[in-house]
């Protein structure tokens, strides 16, 4: 299986396959309901045709060597997951940092210190990330809309929901801190999340590449000329590797940083970063959603003392039971990346 996926124009299930073996095969897969109807479309979920089906749960898919098929499904509806009515309530954020800036005014602002901030074109008006419903700080000249943790104490609707729901990103590097809910009878509840950095690779495999400055900083090499930023001198001084044409010697294998891939959900990427003066195209900036099971009697969020972090959005959301999956859906031979905890005076790697 290689995806298995929401539509992109549609409600109904996406279902790619692959022979990988070079003979014919048929693959049969099963659903948790009937199958109400199935079509073949293509990669750029474009119709291809008509595609069989028994009427049941089950689903065969007959495939010729190394062929690719691509089915988009819809199920028989069935009985509700839950009675349970979906409610989105905004959480109202205690604002203390202007980290957004227009095009007309970039140097307002400093999500990171460094007089850099989000893109605030980019930003929508209001996100929608399944259930869960969020609405973003204004972006206008001087405005606060960042929360940088420092133990504010956040209420939580008194109507309760049952899971909360966080827009974050840190600076620095990704961040692992403690999350507290403070209940109104029962004991503390202490969540530790891990917030990814706001810039860099999100993933990557082996690279020879001494650092991935290239996703971080404007310019990376000196200008030799009007019409070259790279030239081969600078090229190689940013590899660990090195290749000595004259007697055929590779050294720097061992130098090698090993691939990673971060499988927290993304929330908004913006293209680019704005500068005191100027956009800073190519450089990616991401704010990524994080979820925290509430307790009934759920009253209060007490954030980490840890001026790393940012926050963006928060919204209470009452659903049903989510979906987890049983295994990783990609990059399973990746690990996560290693992490920097503040331990004291020091930094412990994780």
């Amino acid at each position: 299986m290689r995806a298995l996926k929401h539509a992109e124009d549609s409600d109904e299930i996406v279902l790619r396959l692959q022979e990988l073996y070079g003979r014919p095969g048929e693959a049969r897969v099963r659903f948790a309901r009937p199958v109400a109807s199935a079509r073949e479309i293509n990669a750029a979920e474009e119709p291809v045709g008509a595609f069989e089906t028994s009427g049941g749960g089950d689903l065969t898919v007959t495939l010729g060597p190394y062929q690719p098929k691509t089915i988009a499904i819809r199920l028989q509806p069935g009985p509700r997951a839950s009675a349970i009515a979906a409610r989105s309530t905004l959480l109202a954020l205690p604002f203390n940092l202007d980290g957004m800036s227009s095009d007309r005014s970039r140097g307002d602002g400093d999500f990171d210190g460094r007089g850099r901030t989000l893109a605030a074109e980019l930003i929508p008006g209001e996100l929608t990330l399944g259930r869960a419903r969020f609405t973003f700080g204004s972006a206008a000249p001087g405005a606060l809309n960042v929360v940088v943790a420092n133990g504010q104490r956040i209420g939580l609707p008194p109507a309760g929901g049952n899971r909360l729901y966080l827009l974050a990103s840190a600076i620095g590097g990704d961040v692992t801190a403690p999350f507290t809910i403070e209940r109104r009878a029962g004991p503390k509840h202490v969540e530790t999340l891990t917030i990814r950095e706001w810039q860099g690779p999100v993933g990557q495999w082996d690279s020879r590449l001494k650092s991935p400055r290239q996703l971080r900083e404007v310019s990376v090499a000196p200008l030799t000329s009007r019409n070259q930023t790279w030239t081969a001198e600078a090229i190689q001084d940013d590899m660990v590797v090195e290749w000595d044409p004259a007697t055929g010697e590779v050294r720097g294998i061992d130098q090698i940083r090993p691939g990673f891939v971060k499988r927290d959900e993304i929330a908004w990427i913006g293209t680019h970063r704005h500068g005191r003066g100027a956009d800073e195209i190519y450089i990616p900036s991401y704010v990524f959603v994080y979820s925290i099971a509430l307790p009934a009697d759920a009253a209060i969020l007490r954030l980490p003392m840890d001026g790393r972090i940012r926050i963006l959005a928060a919204t209470v959301v009452n659903e049903p039971a989510g979906v987890r999956p049983a295994q990783r859906l990609y990059a399973s031979d990746l690990p996560e990346p290693a992490i920097n905890v503040a331990v004291g005076s020091r930094l412990q790697k994780q």
